[in-house]
């Protein structure tokens, strides 16, 4: 070991083209925690597993426990530096070390002195709203209580309503000023969904399905959606849901306003035959359909990408299609400047599809 401690020491002595790349094991002596050790972060005892509560999906769907898992070991008061931290900024002083990469989200390099840190994940002293981007210091994060919240809303970026419940009528006013307000699940007419649309409703949940449709003489909320060129459609396209000349027509008719979704529940994927929960009812597979036990549709368990292959088979052009599982649900819930498509400082997020439409790749 001394040996090549040694080596270490000469390598670092006659460079002057450094960069050092860490993680959580320098900061450990700061008296923050690791991951993966006896008493680290992921073995401690939480209601979720701490590895699940850091993830992203995590984050999006229990953003409460997430922040109070932030709060608790995420967010240290009174730690310094330590002598690695120091040590390397001083070997960027000397002209010797170019950059420092780091897994930490501490800031402690930077406190100690480092200028070139780059921060693989981020820093707890740095925080943007998820909908508009405004900053926040770690002092908003740590003074607050559950769920912080910007001026713009934040967080929630979509919210369904039957227009008949909103009994005090100011819910989709009051709510659209916040995140996209989408008329779903509802008993209403044409002349009720346009009222809506007028209080700042902009999307339909799951187009045709649990809505009254189209008819020469009651237009119903299809009928709205298609006659209001500010509201965007949602349409399940697994050829169950909605018959392809639907599709096709829907297209035709909003091109740019269709959100190709999913629906799909907890038993995508399983075997023909299979059964499970929603809720409290049990739902039945058979022929790529769930069904509760009096037959009505409880979801679907498609995936994008099959509904790919459905549009493109049904007569949708492939970039259509794209644009309508991609951009469009992107600008929907106002993140169309950081997903939807691939361009300078967005996520690069792609799937890489061959000339049959057969995933190739998949790069997060």
């Amino acid at each position: 070991m001394d040996a090549k401690i040694d080596q270490l020491k000469k390598w670092v002595a006659e460079s002057d083209n450094i960069v050092f790349f860490g993680g959580a094991g320098v900061s450990t002596e700061s008296g923050i925690p690791d991951f993966r050790s006896v008493d680290g972060l992921y073995n401690q005892q939480w209601k979720y597993p701490p590895e699940t509560i850091l993830s992203h999906s995590f984050f999006e769907r229990y953003p409460e426990e997430y922040y109070r898992f932030h709060r608790a070991k995420l967010v240290i008061d009174g730690v310094k530096p330590n002598r690695a931290h120091l040590r390397l900024a001083e070997l960027e002083r000397e002209g010797k070390l170019r950059a420092v990469i780091t897994q930490n989200i501490d800031g402690l390099h930077q406190a100690a002195g480092s200028k070139n840190v780059l921060e693989l994940h981020g820093s707890v002293l740095r925080n943007h709203c998820t909908r508009c981007g405004q900053f926040y210091g770690v002092e908003r994060i740590v003074n607050s209580r559950g769920v912080p919240r910007c001026s713009c809303g934040g967080i929630i970026k979509l919210v369904d309503i039957a227009p008949e419940c909103d009994v005090h009528g100011d819910f989709v006013e009051k709510a659209s000023k916040l995140c996209t307000v989408s008329i779903a699940h509802t008993a209403t007419d044409y002349d009720g969904a346009v009222d809506a649309f007028k209080k700042g409703v902009t999307h339909a949940t799951h187009l045709y399905n649990a809505m009254s449709g189209l008819a020469h003489r009651a237009p119903g909320v299809v009928g709205a959606v298609f006659d209001n060129e500010n509201v965007c459609g949602e349409l399940i396209c697994d050829g169950i849901h909605i018959h392809p000349a639907v599709v096709r027509t829907t297209f035709k008719l909003m091109p740019e306003r269709v959100c190709v979704i999913s629906d799909a529940m907890r038993l995508s994927g399983v075997e023909d035959g299979g059964q499970g929960m929603l809720g409290v009812n049990m739902v039945t597979v058979k022929d790529g359909k769930a069904t509760l036990p009096d037959g009505t549709i409880a979801g679907s368990v498609t995936n994008l990408h099959a509904e790919l292959k459905n549009l493109v088979s049904w007569g949708i052009p492939l970039e259509t299609a794209v644009r309508a599982m991609t951009l469009t649900p992107a600008k929907e819930i106002g993140m169309e400047n950081e997903i939807g498509s691939l361009a300078p400082g967005k996520r690069a997020d792609l799937v890489v599809l061959d000339e049959n439409l057969e995933i190739v790749a998949v790069y997060h």
